[in-house]
């Protein structure tokens, strides 16, 4: 097989089966619909876009997978095989991610967002990894001192700079 590509909204009102193995799968029309799951066969990067809510049946997908729901949800019901990184965009207000089906086996990074604030998110695998961006804090922006004098004191903050950086990771084992 070939790619498998959209040139045009596709309205699809059962169940979406595409085999592309070792092709890409890009269908993201922003208009498209898909009422039924949608389920990747077999895939290289793949890219799904859902005007409302898409329900994801098993997939198995080789390289990266972008999934976005325009309006609605994203939930599944088949268990997800994906090898690259993924990443799941819900942008209906108060929309959720809910990816519980237990046999879901993610081995890239996982990303989660969406524009109107996401409520819920909700996965199930047999390991999951949580990773914030690094951030930094300035301690002379928030006006916090040493209680002691020290060196660092006496130049002023000129020798060395202490602005404190922190990045969060977090490693669930189910």
């Amino acid at each position: 097989g070939g790619a498998v590509t959209d040139s045009g909204d596709l309205a699809v009102g059962g169940t979406t089966t595409v085999s592309a193995a070792g092709s890409d799968v890009t269908l993201d029309q922003a208009g498209n619909n898909f009422t039924g799951a949608v389920i990747i066969a077999s895939g290289n990067n793949v890219t799904l876009v859902d005007a409302s809510g898409i329900v994801l049946g098993a997939s198995t997908v080789s390289g990266t997978y972008a999934v976005t729901a325009t309006t609605g949800d994203i939930t599944n019901t088949g268990a997800l095989a994906i090898t690259g990184a993924s990443t799941f965009t819900a942008n209906g207000v108060g929309a959720s991610i809910t990816l519980a089906n237990v046999a879901n086996n993610f081995t890239g990074t996982v990303t989660f967002a969406g524009s109107g604030g996401l409520a819920n998110v909700t996965v199930a695998d047999s390991v999951v990894t949580l990773t914030a961006p690094q951030f930094n804090i300035d301690r002379k922006q928030w006006g916090v001192m040493y209680a002691s004098t020290s060196i660092v004191d006496l130049a002023k903050d000129n020798l060395i700079s202490d602005d404190l950086g922190i990045k969060i990771n977090i490693t669930a084992k189910l």
